[in-house]
């Protein structure tokens, strides 16, 4: 009676205002084979037990009141954890969050069955278990899950109630179709996936998510303007990553986003971007083909190339144009660029750090916007580390610095470091050197008029040729007013 009288008393103690809604089941001990979640003798939310079936297997059960709060249920205790190695069922209910190491070590148990009352699912609450398949209720209402440390587990059918996955590391999973209401991915490292498809429900993507995916080949990502952000190292080491589209809604590339993703050909950053990260590009070893989207007065987004941004990754290159709109091009950022030949540095690039072109050594050409402020000529000069100063550039030298301008008429005028004037008809004809000059600047003033009278009659509608208007006053007398602007059109 004594034993009896302080089991009573301990079950009915108020906690917090809450009297103890839960008792062990008949022929169980509190401390035993049956504890509360939160490892204490007693639970106002959840109580775990082990019990035997009429058969002889052994149960664990986890029984909840269906109170939100025991999500905040602490590891299970020593005794539990050893215990549950023997059983070979699990029976789930009344619970909402499945906590960490709940199941942890019950290597016998291959199936469990999720009610509909569970909202979410720690990633190692199943760690070091025997699971095999898992199985969802008729209306599963489970948001968060992950599932690690299972190697057993070989496909899931994830409802399409989950919201947000946390990790799959360590599973057996070999495919993994994503619910079209996912928006939060934290991992899927881990997994041997060729291609994954992520629907445009997702907005955020965490960092490392596809690290080391040697398997990956193709990914599509997200389109959707509240996905901003490349996380750092997101594909870092998925080196047979053969394709990969920027969404233009992009604004941050993070660090290492792409570091040695080896079999990339091909990178296009869309204008959106207003951030690059350091070696965000850094060891794309098969890359052909860098572009970068410009808006409408053909300027980029961000204004920095950072520390080794593409670092041994342009080597294939033997012409790279800086976009408009970077001022900094810092240390390493085009670092082994073993076939680069030519560069071309618009009127926007202020800085170069010490060896942002270190180790390319068969640069002949360096063809840089003059304006005349003296700005082409100290990217030749060994100045200090330190804000603009910065200027330690030790591949350009002065004998491949060649300072261009162009004429009114449009006539590229290209001076080398001797002083010698040579005349080209457009940007490419500058890029090809001799082979692409005009004998005169006359020759090329021609070459040019020639060029636009062509462009102009490729405009023609029938026998009528339309001529661009460009003044508001000359629109007003052709146009029709709308009555609240006047609508610009040809002529």
């Amino acid at each position: 009676m004594k034993s009896f009288f302080i089991l009573t008393l301990v079950m009915t103690t108020t906690v917090a205002g809450h009297a103890f809604a839960l008792s062990c089941p008949e022929g169980t001990t509190m401390g035993v084979d049956c504890w509360g979640c939160d490892g204490t003798w007693g639970s106002t939310h959840c109580l775990a037990s082990i019990t035997t079936a009429a058969d002889g297997h052994k149960v664990f059960n986890i029984e909840g009141n269906g109170e939100s709060n025991n999500r905040y249920a602490m590891s299970p205790p020593y005794a539990w954890s050893e215990a549950i190695k023997d059983v070979t069922e699990i029976n789930i209910s009344g619970v909402t969050h499945l906590r960490d190491s709940y199941f942890k070590g019950a290597s016998n148990v291959t199936t469990v069955n999720i009610p509909d009352s569970v909202i979410s699912i720690n990633e190692k609450a199943f760690s070091d278990t025997g699971l095999t398949s898992v199985n969802f209720g008729d209306n599963p209402q489970v948001k968060y899950l992950g599932f690690s440390g299972v190697p057993g587990l070989t496909s899931i059918d994830l409802p399409d109630s989950v919201t947000s996955i946390s990790s799959f590391y360590g599973t057996g999973l070999t495919s993994l179709e994503l619910p079209n209401g996912l928006t939060s991915i934290g991992s899927l490292t881990g997994l041997p996936l060729k291609e994954i498809v992520i629907p445009d429900s997702v907005t955020s993507i965490g960092s490392s998510a596809f690290y080391h995916m040697k398997e990956l080949e193709k990914i599509t990502l997200p389109n959707n303007e509240n996905f901003t952000t490349i996380s750092n190292s997101l594909f870092n080491g998925a080196s047979n990553l053969k394709e990969i589209i920027i969404p233009n809604t992009i604004t941050k590339i993070g660090e290492y986003a792409f570091e040695d993703c080896a079999s990339l050909e091909s990178v296009t950053i869309p204008r959106s971007v207003t951030s690059i990260g350091r070696n965000a590009f850094d060891g794309l070893t098969n890359l052909k083909s860098l572009t970068f989207e410009t808006d409408e007065d053909g300027k980029v987004g961000f204004t920095t190339i950072p520390f080794a941004a593409f670092m041994n990754s342009v080597s294939s290159l033997t012409t790279l144009k800086i976009p408009e709109g970077v001022t900094t091009i810092e240390s390493g950022a085009f670092e082994g660029a073993s076939n680069l030949t030519t560069i071309i540095l618009p009127d926007s690039v202020t800085d170069i750090r010490g060896g942002a072109f270190r180790y390319s050594s068969k640069i002949t050409d360096v063809f840089c916007h003059d304006t005349g402020d003296g700005r082409c000529e100290n990217f030749t000069k060994k100045g200090l580390w330190g804000g603009s100063s910065s200027l330690l550039l030790d591949i350009i030298k002065p004998n491949t610095l060649k300072l261009y301008t162009v004429d009114d008429d449009g006539v590229y005028v290209v001076k080398d470091y001797l002083g010698n004037l040579s005349y080209y008809a457009s940007i490419d004809d500058m890029l090809k050197g001799a082979s692409g000059a005009c004998e005169s600047q006359a020759a090329c003033k021609a070459i040019v008029s020639a060029n636009n009278s062509a462009a102009s009659g490729s405009a023609q509608t029938g026998n009528r040729m339309r001529k661009r208007i460009y003044t508001v006053e000359e629109a007003s007398r052709v146009s029709k007013d709308t009555g609240n602007r006047i609508m610009l059109r040809y002529r």
